[in-house]
């Protein structure tokens, strides 16, 4: 009996620190450089969403930043809520988390935001010019259906319908003529039906 209560003891022990732990890497520890100097130099991002108006409930928008630099640090915030900070990884490349982006995309409907990009290179820090994103107050469908197909695609071989949720990276095939080049099975899959039938743009 007192060997089950000290293992329960220790369980419940065990159990807080592994949810301090928790805790702990779940908060961003990435900060906004406080020494940088401003510079006119624009950022260079891939895709180029300055000056964008975006839906509330869009996916996060992640980019690149291909300015030299040994560290990247991005910082969108608003007028209402917390501040999104990260840090890039490799080759400049952004990726938000999506609740933290979610939250502020709700917190600033139908405002702006303003996005601020932090170079390091060799040491100095530079804050380049920021730019706005109008948050719309309409939210966006959700879907998406399109034909993916090659580049210059002329001939019937591998090609399908998918469908992707706007709102996260979701995406799933409708239907796929071929998983593999067999020229014997490779046939049409009405992919153009849904533009000449159903709704207007959706392919």
């Amino acid at each position: 009996m007192k060997r089950n209560r000290l293992c329960s003891s220790w369980a419940k022990v065990l159990g807080c620190v592994l949810l301090v732990v928790a805790l702990a890497a779940c908060r961003s520890t990435v900060r906004v450089p406080d020494a940088a100097q401003p510079t006119a130099q624009q950022a260079s991002v891939f895709p180029d969403y300055r000056d964008a108006v975006i839906p509330p409930n869009i996916a996060p928008l992640n980019f690149q930043v291909n300015n030299p630099a040994d560290e990247i640090v991005v910082q969108i915030k608003g007028q209402r809520g917390e501040p999104l900070v990260a840090e890039a990884e490799t080759a400049g490349k952004l990726r938000f988390d999506s609740t933290e982006w979610r939250r502020l995309l709700t917190d600033n409907r139908g405002g702006q935001l303003s996005v601020e990009v932090f170079t390091q290179h060799e040491g100095q820090w530079l804050q380049h010019p920021a730019w706005k994103w109008t948050v719309a107050a309409e939210p966006i469908d959700s879907f998406l259906t399109y034909r993916l197909i090659e580049p210059s695609y002329e001939l019937y071989r591998q090609l399908g319908l998918y469908e992707r949720n706007l709102t996260n990276f979701d995406e799933h095939p409708i239907y796929e003529n071929n998983d593999t080049f067999e020229e014997e099975n490779n046939h049409c899959v009405n992919c153009h039906t849904p533009q000449a039938h159903g709704t207007t743009g959706r392919m």
